[in-house]
């Protein structure tokens, strides 16, 4: 037996020069980490040529997914819902649904088992792989999708708009408690405004709809029922890259994959929105620019249209429009990617530079006449800035100033740049429908980021209140106020969780207080569409939820769809669902509470308490009690 697995390992030996390490050469032992958890092998991994290679079974199982070997083929198969990845023994070809890749160092047979590359197979799982060379660990980030259950009924559960027992959030109220963390009061005879709220989301490379088909089918009755707008970009955030000619009129926007399948998809759900951005490579400052013939590469999405292209640009944006007339609004620019400029006067002390708010402007106007030419019906947004300042340094204590050559932007809302952004733009744009804001709960600058606690981050909540309504008396003052009516747009917007990125990225876990992420982030939004609510005093807002599903867990409104019995409500949904039912375009009623971290909002027919504390709490509401868990949520009747 031996002598077969030495001629196996020689024959694959032979197909490349690989030099092979295991920890008996004396270094620290290789290992593998899967979600921070050791990956269980019966031979310790190795490296080959500088790759790491593992157990098949191993890496395979760890991450959710199926294995079968053909052994006349010598053929290794993962599988794990609609993906499916083969490997061939000694070969360097491999294949990914029915893309095929080459790889550095083929799988192999070594010491009778099956080794496979590790940053290969998780990747094209979807997760992330990093190498800490210190320690000689291989570090992989993935959702691991939980065994499936016995499938429910294709069609989600909706809760009706009449009956509020359908929502799970839903609780009566007991007997009031002699000791209370917080005594709420509700005035249903003082009402205080009429709300004008509508929840949508953006659609992006994460690609829900590739899923299960009956996962698929529940998280669109769900996505259906709680969102109104459907947003997607024209390339680079999901769909894939647009030609053109050299005048700017799109080649092959109904090739599969690109624009037109976008478009339906969001359509089918809501009303659709499209944001021009990105754009050809060959419009932006790159190898291939000025020649849209050229095989483009990849998409480079942080760079701007050239001046020079800009017209050319305005011109797609057009026949978008005029192709997709089921398309009612569009938004100019993400991010104003690309046009931060170092060199421009900063209205702030002690930086250096600020976005090219003159640039941009010019920018948006071309596109305006072009697409209001051929679309007179269109509704267009413009702004779309990344806002600075979370409010951390007055609420948190967070030192402003610089680091690492960045300004911290932990003060209030709105900086000095940013205001004379707003002003430069809405005194000098040639029309405007809707605005539109993009803005994280802590910015992506803050020195403390990923490392604030989950009751410091709960903290932060009150600051889209003052946000909002800065926003809003800009748009009332600036221009002569000829724009104080527009509704504003969250083109994107962001929760966090301690331990990861602003935007939450990372696996599905606990947050302190024995909660778990997706019930953090339903109290964390409920929270800041609270002081949202309150700080738009009955303005119109859109808000876009940048993805839909748990790529970025504080983001998530539906299990994974590529579950068997993916496409499940979570708590977002609900809570989601109860502001969608009980306090958008609904009258508010006056309220008070002894805790800034125990909220309320109420209607005229329902009320939500919001429990920002990491331990369960007691709370009387008009004389009678209730409990809620660390970070709960309970809908009552009003």
């Amino acid at each position: 037996m031996k002598k077969i697995i030495c001629l196996v390992l020689a024959a694959v030996l032979c197909l490349a020069p690989v030099t092979l390490m295991t920890s008996a050469d004396g270094d620290t032992p290789i290992k593998v980490l899967v979600n921070s958890q050791p990956l269980v092998t019966d031979v310790p991994p190795v490296i080959v040529d500088g790759r790491t290679l593992v157990p098949l079974r191993a890496i395979f199982e760890a991450l959710g997914a199926e294995v079968s070997w053909d052994a006349d083929t010598q053929t290794v198969t993962g599988t794990r819902g609609n993906i499916t990845i083969e490997l061939q023994i000694g070969s360097q070809i491999a294949k990914v649904g029915s893309a095929t890749v080459t790889l550095d160092v083929p799988a192999a047979i070594i010491d009778n088992r099956t080794f496979v590359p590790a940053r290969f197979v998780a990747e094209s799982m979807g997760a992330s792989v990093n190498w800490d060379e210190a320690s000689r660990t291989v570090l992989i980030t993935a959702v691991i999708p939980a065994p499936a259950p016995t499938p429910r009924p294709s069609a989600a559960i909706i809760p009706t708009d009449s009956d509020i027992t359908q929502n799970p959030l839903y609780v009566t109220l007991g007997d009031a408690y002699p000791s209370p963390d917080a005594t709420i009061t509700i005035d249903k005879n003082t009402p205080l405004f009429t709300t004008s709220l509508d929840f949508g989301m953006t659609h992006t490379h994460y690609r829900w709809q590739d899923g299960l088909p009956d996962s698929v089918a529940r998280a669109k009755e769900l996505m259906k029922s709680v969102f109104r707008f459907d947003n997607t970009h024209i390339q680079s955030f999901g769909p894939t890259y647009i030609t053109t000619d050299i005048n700017g009129n799109p080649t092959n926007l109904d090739d599969p994959g690109k624009l037109t399948e976008a478009v339906n998809k969001v359509t089918e759900v809501g009303e659709g929105v499209i944001t021009f951005c990105s754009a050809p490579n060959w419009m932006k400052d790159t190898p291939v620019k000025g020649d849209p013939t050229a095989t483009p590469g990849t998409t480079v999405t942080d760079i701007a249209v050239l001046p020079e292209y800009e017209d050319a640009y305005a011109t797609l944006c057009a026949d978008i429009a005029q192709k997709y007339p089921q398309v009612k609004y569009f938004q100019v620019w993400n991010e104003m990617k690309g046009l931060n400029n170092k060199n421009l006067e900063s209205y702030e002390p002690n930086q250096k530079g600020r976005w090219d708010y003159e640039r941009y402007t010019r920018f948006y106007n071309k596109i305006y006449e072009k697409v209001k030419a051929v679309r007179p019906d269109a509704q267009i947004g413009g702004f779309y800035q990344g806002m600075p300042n979370d409010g951390s340094g007055e609420i948190l204590g967070i030192p402003d100033g610089v680091t690492n050559g960045r300004p911290n932007n932990v003060g209030m809302p709105l900086d000095a740049n940013t205001a004379y952004g707003i002003n430069y733009f809405l005194e000098n744009c040639d029309g405007l429908d809707f605005f539109c804001i993009d803005r994280s709960i802590v910015t992506f600058n803050n020195p403390q980021k990923g490392k604030l606690t989950d009751v410091q981050v709960m903290k932060l909540t009150p600051v889209w209140e003052t946000y909002i309504n800065e926003i809003i008396k800009s748009l009332a003052n600036d221009a002569g106020g000829k724009f104080k009516d527009v509704p504003v747009m969250f083109s994107e917007y962001y929760g966090s969780i301690n331990g990861f990125a602003s935007y939450g990225q990372g696996d599905i876990g606990t947050v302190s207080g024995g909660a778990d992420i997706p019930q953090y982030s339903a109290c964390q939004f409920a929270s800041i569409y609270n002081h949202i609510l309150r700080g738009s005093s009955g303005h119109d807002i859109g808000m876009l939820l940048w993805t839909e599903n748990e790529n970025i867990p504080m983001n998530a409104i539906f299990t994974n769809v590529f579950d068997q019995d993916g496409g499940q409500p979570l708590p977002a949904y609900w809570m989601m669902m109860a502001y969608k039912n009980w306090f958008n375009h609904s009258q508010l009623c006056q309220t008070t509470s002894t805790s800034d971290d125990i909220e309320v909002i109420a209607g005229l027919n329902a009320a939500m308490i919001i429990n920002k504390r990491n331990t369960p709490v007691t709370v009387n509401v008009n004389g009678k009690g209730i409990a809620l868990n660390a970070f709960g949520l309970a809908l009552i009747d009003n």
